[in-house]
C-alpha cells in the first residue's frame, strides 16, 4: 500500500481541482536549499520548468499519475488506520495559490489538519479569505517551501520600491498568514529568473535576495505575537521599517 513519500501537485484548472503525482526525481526542498547556497543570484530553471512533465496546467508529455485511494475502501479497519496517510505522509505542491485555496475549501477539517508539508511557487496573491483558510485549517503544518522568482525590471524594481518605503516587498504579504502556524521549518528560495545581461536595479542583487529570504524565514518561524504583528503592520503602513 503506497500512499505516502510522494509530492502531489494540485492545480485549479478551469475552476476544478486537479492533482497529479510528481514526475521529478529530486526533492523541492533540497532544490530550494541549492538555490539559497549558490553564489549566483539567478537560475535558469524555475518551478514550472522543473515540473513541466507533471501536468501542472493540464498539458504534459506524460499521462498524469493519480493517487490511488481505492485501497482505503477495502474495509473499515484499513480506512480507519490509513485514511489520513495521504495527507500526513506526502508533500503538497502548488504552482499557483488558486489551487491551494481550492484544495483547502474542499478538505474536511481532519484532512487539512493532517497536512504536514507544502511547496508553493508563488504567494503574491492571497487576501483575507485566503489567510483565514490557512489559519483555520492548517493547524498541523510543519514545513513550508516557497520559490520566489524575480523577473528582470518589473519584479526587481517593485522589490526595491517596496524596500525603499519600508513596505514588505513582493510576495511576503501572502505568506504572513503562515506565521501563525507552528512551523518546524520554513525555506524561502529567492532568485532572479532569465536575467540575461541585466544588472541591478533591473535584477535583485544576491545579497538583497539572501537578506530578504532570511528575514522572511525568521518571521515565519518566530512565535506569533499579535501585538508585534499590529505594530509592524502599522509601521509598514506609515512607511516605517517592517
Amino acid at each position: 500500500m503506497v500512499l505516502g513519500n510522494m509530492t502531489i501537485h494540485f492545480t485549479g484548472w478551469k475552476g476544478k481541482l486537479r492533482h497529479t503525482i510528481c514526475h521529478t526525481g529530486t526533492d523541492d526542498r533540497a532544490f530550494a536549499e541549492e538555490i539559497k547556497t549558490s553564489n549566483r543570484g539567478d537560475s535558469k530553471e524555475d518551478y514550472s520548468h522543473r515540473h513541466e512533465g507533471c501536468r501542472l496546467f493540464g498539458v504534459s508529455r506524460h499521462n498524469p499519475k493519480k493517487l490511488q485511494l481505492s485501497v482505503l475502501q477495502a474495509c473499515r479497519a484499513i480506512h480507519k488506520e490509513a485514511a489520513l496517510m495521504p495527507y500526513q505522509d506526502n508533500s503538497f505542491s502548488f504552482a499557483i495559490p488558486g489551487g491551494f485555496e481550492l484544495l483547502l475549501k474542499t478538505l474536511v477539517p481532519a484532512q487539512a489538519r493532517a497536512i504536514r508539508s507544502i511547496v508553493v511557487n508563488d504567494m503574491r496573491d492571497g487576501g483575507k479569505a485566503f489567510a483565514m483558510l490557512v489559519q483555520n485549517k492548517l493547524h498541523g503544518l510543519k514545513h513550508i517551501t516557497v520559490f520566489v522568482a524575480f523577473l528582470p525590471r518589473s519584479s526587481a524594481r517593485s522589490f526595491y520600491d517596496a524596500k525603499a518605503t519600508g513596505d514588505i516587498p513582493y510576495c511576503s504579504q501572502g505568506l504572513v498568514a503562515f506565521a501563525r502556524l507552528p512551523l518546524a521549518s520554513a525555506t524561502i528560495a529567492a532568485y532572479n529568473y532569465r536575467t540575461g545581461q541585466y544588472t541591478a536595479p533591473d535584477v535583485v542583487a544576491k545579497p538583497d535576495l539572501v537578506e530578504w529570504a532570511a528575514g522572511l524565514e525568521e518571521r515565519l518561524m518566530t512565535p506569533w505575537d499579535q501585538a508585534t504583528f499590529e505594530q509592524r503592520s502599522a509601521a509598514s503602513g506609515r512607511g516605517g521599517a517592517s
